[in-house]
């Protein structure tokens, strides 16, 4: 980003200079808020979806906060190091009453509920599928064999000519798209 702030006067370049000057202290350990809720029934309770960024993989925690104060953290997800699929699979943060919340996305594929007074979370599916296949495409923490699974199965899911266009693009490149 500092490189792109040379030739974009929207990039604050000692803004970029901090950020970067953290980074390097924290040695590239270090984690950013990318959506919160306020509980509507208790308004002292905030539900934040975290990211910590490695440079294999990003790993994806729902916090919850009551007020200001941590009082649950749990890892979500394990997914290959983008943003990408975050609006696909967890831009959506609903509470049910003040003891549950649920994260799912734009393609309403699973869904992760958590309790919050035991902090245990666990994924629903909700495709006719084995496993949600973009959700599980996504994630960084299995296997080869079981991402090819993923992405035939989700590739498979999708209309005809969705997937004509994928495998043309497929055969350009000489490599598989997902």
């Amino acid at each position: 980003l500092l490189r792109l702030a040379d030739h974009d006067n929207k990039l604050d370049k000692e803004k970029l200079e901090l950020i970067r000057k953290k980074i390097l202290k924290e040695n590239f350990n270090f984690q950013f808020v990318c959506k919160e809720s306020v509980c509507k029934k208790d308004t002292n309770l905030v539900a934040s979806i975290v990211v910590a960024p490695k440079t294999d993989r990003f790993d994806y925690y729902i916090r919850i906060l009551e007020k200001g104060q941590t009082i649950c953290k749990t890892k979500i997800y394990c997914g290959r190091p983008s943003l990408i699929y975050f609006k696909d699979l967890f831009s959506i943060i609903k509470w049910n009453g003040n003891e549950e919340v649920q994260i799912s996305g734009e393609r309403k594929e699973a869904i992760i509920k958590l309790d919050v007074k035991s902090c245990g979370t666990e994924v629903i599916n909700l495709t006719n599928n084995p496993f949600p296949p973009y959700f599980q495409m996504m994630r960084a923490d299995i296997s080869e064999e079981d991402h090819k699974l993923a992405a035939q199965i989700w590739l498979n899911s999708l209309p005809e000519s969705e997937q004509e266009i994928l495998k043309n693009a497929r055969k350009s490149y000489g490599r598989p798209l997902t």
